[in-house]
């Protein structure tokens, strides 16, 4: 192209729209964009879960909050189904693990007045709270059945000295779902 002549536009397109992408560059392309996609999916999954495990915690504080003011009214912790409708407590459902049969399980010790409240969250971390002493972890061995829990193993291994009320053999299912909102 001669200084004096006139641009030709299109000519100058034509020239740098022939130039294409490697085969080679593609290729790396595509690796940085999986490489950014797997970090991003395993932190937004790390940042999920622990978020569902907070919030398991934070409705476990609520039930004990719940259950320390039904003591104040009534001398006792709730140990009856109908007792524990009677919170009309609000959880979140979407937090739980959903495989189980109930997902928060409350143990009552009527003989010693004490209560442990033991919840699965999604992802499959366990909670308990036991009356009067706090939040931790569950670290007991028993290993929940989908259907039923082991209900009765997963409160003797948080209160040895637990007792099964006969009109609560576990944290009823209709319960939870009441509480959680969820209609099955």
């Amino acid at each position: 192209m001669r200084y004096n002549e006139p641009m030709n536009k299109w000519a100058l397109i034509s020239r740098s729209a022939k130039r294409g992408f490697t085969i080679v560059e593609l290729i790396i392309v595509l690796v940085v964009i999986g490489i950014l996609a797997t970090v991003v999916f395993v932190g937004y999954s790390g940042v999920t879960t622990n978020a569902a495990e907070k919030a398991v915690q934070s409705d476990m504080k609520k039930v004990d909050d719940a259950f320390k003011l039904y003591k104040l009214d009534t001398g006792t912790y709730p140990d009856t189904a109908l007792k524990l409708l009677s919170l009309n407590l609000k959880l979140s459902a979407e937090v739980y693990e959903t495989e189980m049969a109930a997902n928060l399980y409350i143990c009552v010790n009527t003989a010693r007045s004490e209560y442990a409240l033991v919840a699965m969250a999604r992802g499959g971390k366990r909670f308990v709270m036991k009356s009067e002493q706090g939040l931790s972890e569950y670290t007991g061995g028993v290993v929940w059945d989908e259907g039923t829990a082991n209900f009765d193993p997963t409160c003797a291994s948080v209160d040895a000295t637990y007792d099964s009320p006969s009109d609560l053999v576990g944290m009823d299912h209709g319960i939870w779902a009441a509480w959680t909102g969820i209609v099955e």
